[in-house]
């Protein structure tokens, strides 16, 4: 599985990481996760010891194949490019959740949605189209732009750097703005807030006030294009699609 962006925000991974080890929910939240990921809605019952490497240790709330729009919104989605090679546009801090948790690991299977079939593009089209289309992001994170060689080759924490600015907006999830349908929207808003010189000290409160004042953080996601694919099943973050 290749990434399409060069970072992650390293604090939402242990957050996630946090909630599926501590115990703090009273279904594993990794359960609930995962099911979303994988188009079945939510986890329904699970057992005490259940484990994402025994999807027979949960039941999810919809079955494989009972799947509707609204089930698949949440699914993570790839691209195909050159080679049949599957290039992630939705998902790494998920995916990579998913890897670093004790019972996770490359061998995990998470369906994922397919936005589209490039693979009989070359290397050249195949970035052109991703950029066109806005299915890759192609900034460090100091904002600076890079190419496409720089990103990474493999999903995990190490693989990617850690963008403090993209953790910010995780947080400021459903305060100061709503997660919408654009790729990559909040490392948008991120770049956003860095170049406005928002700090990572700033108090919350200017944070979400800041958010919601912003003409940035107004996008319309009824103007986004809805891209929707066949539900197709990937084995783990390490696999490619046939």
């Amino acid at each position: 599985m290749l990434a399409t962006q060069p970072s992650l925000g390293y604090d939402e991974v242990y957050y996630k990481l946090g909630r599926y080890t501590l115990g703090k929910d009273e279904i594993n939240n990794k359960c609930n996760d995962w099911c979303e990921a994988n188009g079945q809605l939510g986890v329904a019952a699970a057992k005490s010891d259940a484990r994402l490497s025994d999807p027979a240790s949960f039941t999810c709330k919809l079955a494989v194949g009972q799947e509707t729009a609204e089930s698949k919104d949440p699914m993570k989605t790839v691209v195909i490019g050159p080679g049949g090679k599957a290039y992630l546009t939705d998902g790494h801090h998920t995916l990579t959740s998913f890897l670093e948790t004790p019972d996770g690991s490359v061998n995990l299977h998470v369906r994922l949605r397919v936005l589209d079939n490039l693979s009989g593009l070359s290397d050249t089209e195949f970035w052109d189209t991703m950029q066109a289309r806005g299915w890759v992001w192609l900034k460090d994170v100091a904002g600076n732009a890079i190419t496409v060689d720089r990103l990474p080759k493999s999903l995990g924490l190490a693989s990617f750097a850690n963008d403090n600015y993209r953790s910010m907006m995780y947080f400021a999830r459903d305060i100061g703005y709503t997660v919408g349908g654009l790729p990559f929207q909040e490392f948008y808003w991120g770049q956003w807030m860095r170049e406005n010189q928002v700090g990572l000290h700033t108090p919350q409160g200017c944070i979400t006030r800041n958010l919601a004042a912003s003409p940035g953080m107004s996008v319309n996601t009824a103007e986004v294009e809805s891209i929707s694919g066949p539900a197709v099943d990937v084995a783990g973050p390490a696999a490619t699609v046939p």
